[in-house]
């Protein structure tokens, strides 16, 4: 039951914290010496910015992660507890298929911290910091649990009813 009850609090954070990301990013419409550098999501979609309008959504949590991170970086941590929160309750039904996805998640976030590897602002150094970490522990975490498991020590994520 503390589970449901960590992941539905962990979900309200994320949603508040997204909310609050996408207000604090909004600025960028006024921001236009930041156009050329904070809307790659923008610049993707081969979209003209001429007033600020026209700056897609996503943008806004660019701007926000490189120049008022808080709100992001809430988002990012309680995303990967979310994960965590899920793994386990996956664990629980099947322990082999929990490891696999935990490696794949912290392979995810290696991956993740790299688009961060040349940040210059706080917030994308703050990013490539958390997401590094994160990956380097769910892999750690994940190697140690399958190698116990394979030399005869079940080691799960959860006690099992076995």
């Amino acid at each position: 039951m503390s589970i449901i009850i960590q992941l539905l609090i962990c979900v309200c954070v994320f949603l508040f914290a997204t909310v609050a990301a996408w207000y604090e990013g909004s600025a960028i419409i006024e921001d236009s010496l930041e156009w050329t550098y904070s809307t790659p999501f923008t610049n993707t979609f081969g979209i003209e910015i001429v007033s600020g309008k026209e700056i897609v959504l996503l943008d806004y949590f660019v701007y926000a992660a490189k120049f008022q991170p808080f709100f992001p970086i809430l988002m990012l941590l309680s995303f990967i507890y979310i994960i965590g929160l899920v793994l386990f309750i996956v664990g629980r039904k099947n322990n082999d298929t929990s490891i696999k996805v935990s490696f794949a998640f912290g392979i995810v976030y290696l991956v993740a911290s790299t688009l961060f590897i040349n940040a210059t602002t706080f917030g994308g150094k703050l990013f490539f910091y958390i997401l590094l970490i994160s990956s380097i522990l769910t892999i750690l975490v994940t190697l140690c649990i399958s190698i116990l498991n394979g030399h005869g020590q079940k080691v799960y994520f959860v006690k099992s009813s076995e």
